[in-house]
C-alpha cells in the first residue's frame, strides 16, 4: 500500500491544529482579562477574515496551479503565528494574530463548493 504524501499528513495535523486554536486562543483571552467584548471582537474577526482568506487562496491556487504549495504556505504562517501566540500579552495583538491565523486557515485546508437546495421541504411532500 501507497504511503500518503508527506504535505497530506501536515495538512492533517494542521487541521488538529486549528481546531485545538479555534478553542485554547479564547481561553487565552478570558486568561488575559478580556472581557465578552473583546471575544466577540475575536470570534468577529475570525469570521470576517476567513471568507476573504477562502476567495484568495483560491483564486491564486486556480491561478498557478500550485495547490500544495498554498496549503504548505499556510500551515508555516499559522504554525509561527501559534508558536508565537504565549508570548504575547497584549489583547490587541491576540485579537490581530487570531485574524491572521484565520485568514490563513482556508489556505490550510481544502476548500469545496456544494450546492444545496433548500426549499422548506416542499420537494419531500
Amino acid at each position: 500500500m501507497r504511503s500518503p504524501p508527506q504535505w497530506l499528513l501536515a495538512w492533517a495535523l494542521g487541521s488538529v491544529a486549528l481546531g485545538g486554536a479555534s478553542l485554547l486562543i479564547p481561553l487565552y483571552v478570558i486568561e488575559l482579562g478580556g472581557s465578552a467584548f473583546i471575544l466577540g471582537i475575536l470570534a468577529a474577526t475570525a469570521a470576517l477574515v476567513g471568507a476573504p482568506g477562502a476567495f484568495i487562496f483560491g483564486r491564486i491556487a486556480d491561478r498557478t496551479g500550485s495547490f500544495v504549495l498554498f496549503i504548505e504556505s499556510a500551515l508555516v504562517t499559522v504554525t509561527a503565528c501559534l508558536a508565537v501566540l504565549p508570548f504575547i500579552e497584549n489583547l490587541t495583538a491576540v485579537v490581530a494574530l487570531n485574524a491572521v491565523v484565520w485568514f490563513c486557515s482556508p489556505g490550510a485546508a481544502f476548500v469545496t463548493g456544494q450546492a444545496l437546495a433548500v426549499d422548506g421541504g416542499f420537494v419531500a411532500r
